[in-house]
């Protein structure tokens, strides 16, 4: 240390002499900080010259040395001593002193019980919480460190108001006092005031290994709620959840924050979906089916789609077992939404539309599925079991020609098929008496027909109605393809000749009869026609000639009578061949 200023050694005089006693004293004191006398001779010169500054100075020099700990404390009093007489009126000289001291010696429980009175007494609520986590930091003993954090504990809370602080406090004492029910409940209040919502969940957390396992699902359901109000972390909450429904499968209050949980439309979709499976198996052990259908319906709102198909298909299943046929039929048909070929979904429906008496259900989920359907295999096949559906079990004919006319008009579809829909689609409208529809479905089933005698009848059947309905052109161009396969087929020839003959064709009424008159058919039967060709070629087409030839033919054939040789003596004299009509008579 260096000395304090003092007059030259060799000066002479009472203050002379006595600066130089007092700084022989000084390095007394220095050289030998164990000895009393030592510094008791330095605060006595000190009092007498009024140089208080320079011991002061020497105690905060010698302090900082490596003194053994019984020295250390011993001059340590004696230096809070000498700045309470000298420097009463600077507290914050005096406790920055006490402050090194107990940062040099922590355990100097003397000085900072001294320095807590006085920071205490001065309002320093932020100066001595800091001094109590400096010491706190340091004290390895338990009794000393329940005294402080309690010490401190109380300061924050009552004093300095500082609620979190103090609540960190009793934290730490806690984890000393763990049975301390009363520091529990306070700490508990202040971590709740505070909105301490984690740290709140961490003192909850510690109490359950030591609660009975009614307490412990009381605590973990807290923990539970506290996750999803207040931090709205829904996953933590649902694993607080499973650790409690593990011990207590089905509890009720923990299942209704996990259906919480699967409602909660912030909440992770991973998340949701955890919460649907802890709920779907607590529910099952629980024996509380119905409550498993409703967290299965309610996750079909808001799962990906490709994770909705097993959730219709066991919603629809557990349904089904509940008697609850009308919404399972709506889950299968979902099922056939996506997917129109699966079968199990199909059969299922089949059987619930049948035992619930809700064919109406079936048939139209099936036409939905249709009509979500792309592929049109997909979409006949099913268009047909609707169709035969609503025809032979709901009665409703119209509705089945509509499905069956579908089917009928898709450009894909299967042959036998649309082969089943024509025949089906034909007796349908045929009953109803819808003879313009009729017309075109019986010439697609003539085209779709493979069978040649049923194509034969369906061509004859459609040639009919299209007479019937006043159409020629379409009647005739269904009997065509029949006499295309058998031109001497007599009915078509028959009705040919008797359409072409009522709507005046004559030339194709003369080849229609020409061909009839070479067909195997009798000769009266053979010289009618005839008698008939050569009248329309002269009385309609007004070919002389070839109406003579066919009446030639006709005497060829058949020999003379009156009919014939009157007729070519007209139509030869008309024709001015007299030279032939008089060899014909001669």
């Amino acid at each position: 240390m260096a000395e304090p200023t003092t007059p030259d050694d060799t000066a002479s005089g009472p203050g002379t002499e006595m600066d130089r006693s007092f700084a022989a004293a000084l390095r007394a004191a220095e050289g030998a900080p164990e000895s009393a006398d030592a510094w008791a001779h330095l605060e006595e010169l000190a009092d007498e010259l009024q140089r208080p500054d320079d011991v002061a100075e020497l105690y905060r020099t010698v302090l900082e040395r490596r003194l053994p700990k019984d020295v250390f404390n011993t001059v340590a009093e004696q230096a809070v001593q000498f700045h309470e007489e000298w420097f009463g009126d600077m507290p914050d000289r005096i406790t920055k002193l006490m402050s090194r001291i107990i940062e040099l010696e922590p355990t100097a429980e003397w000085a900072f019980e001294r320095l807590t009175v006085m920071l205490t007494s001065a309002s320093q609520w932020d100066e001595l919480l800091a001094l109590f986590d400096r010491t706190l930091a340091t004290t390895q003993d338990t009794e000393r460190r329940r005294r402080m954090l309690n010490d401190a504990a109380q300061a924050a809370k009552d004093f300095a108001d500082q609620a979190d602080r103090a609540a960190d406090y009793m934290q730490q004492l806690l984890l000393l006092e763990p049975d301390n029910t009363q520091l529990f409940t306070s700490l508990e209040r202040l971590l709740e005031k505070g909105e301490r919502w984690k740290d709140l969940i961490e003192l909850w957390e510690s109490q359950v290994p030591q609660q009975s396992a009614a307490e412990a699902r009381k605590t973990q359901l807290r923990m539970a709620t506290c996750w999803v109000d207040q931090l709205g972390d829904s996953q933590r909450a649902l694993d607080e959840l499973r650790v409690l429904l593990r011990e207590s499968p089905g509890h009720e209050e923990a299942c209704a924050q996990a259906e919480r949980i699967l409602n909660d439309e912030k909440a992770e979709l991973g998340t949701r979906s955890q919460a649907l499976s802890l709920l779907r198996k607590n529910y099952l052990v629980a024996a509380r089916p119905e409550d498993v259908v409703r967290v299965l319906v309610r996750a079909l709102e808001f799962v990906e789609p490709d994770e909705k198909r097993p959730l219709h298909r066991e919603a629809a299943t557990r349904l089904a077992i509940l008697a609850r046929d009308i919404e399972a039929i709506e889950h299968y048909r979902q099922l056939l939404l996506t997917d129109p070929t699966d079968a199990d979904a199909r059969k299922q429906l089949r059987q619930l539309a049948k035992r619930s008496g809700r064919q109406d259900l079936h048939a139209s989920a099936l036409v939905d599925a249709a009509d979500a359907s792309t592929e049109a295999d997909q979409q006949v096949a099913v268009l047909l079991e609707a169709a035969q559906l609503r025809r032979t079990v709901l009665d409703d004919e119209d509705g089945a020609i509509d499905l069956y006319s579908r089917v009928l008009e898709t450009p894909d579809a299967e042959h036998s098929v649309a082969l089943t829909a024509a025949h089906n689609l034909n007796e349908l409208l045929a009953a109803a008496d819808r003879s313009t529809e009729r017309l075109a479905v019986l010439e697609k089933l003539a085209d779709l027909e493979q069978s040649s005698s049923v194509r034969r009848f369906v061509l004859g059947e459609a040639a009919r109605l299209a007479d019937a309905l006043g159409d020629a052109d379409r009647a005739l161009a269904s009997w065509r393809p029949v006499l295309e396969s058998d031109e001497h087929d007599l009915e078509a020839l028959a009705a040919v000749i008797e359409l072409l003959e009522r709507n005046e064709r004559w030339e194709e009424l003369v080849d229609a009869l020409s061909r009839r008159a070479v067909a195997k058919v009798m000769p009266l039967q053979r010289r009618a026609d005839l008698v008939r060709i050569a009248k329309v070629q002269v009385d309609k087409l007004e070919q002389l000639s070839e109406a003579i030839e066919t009446w030639l033919k006709v005497r060829g054939e058949f020999g003379e009578n009156d009919e014939t040789i009157a007729a070519l003596d007209e139509l030869m004299s008309r024709a001015e061949r007299h030279g032939e009509l008089a060899e014909l008579l001669g």
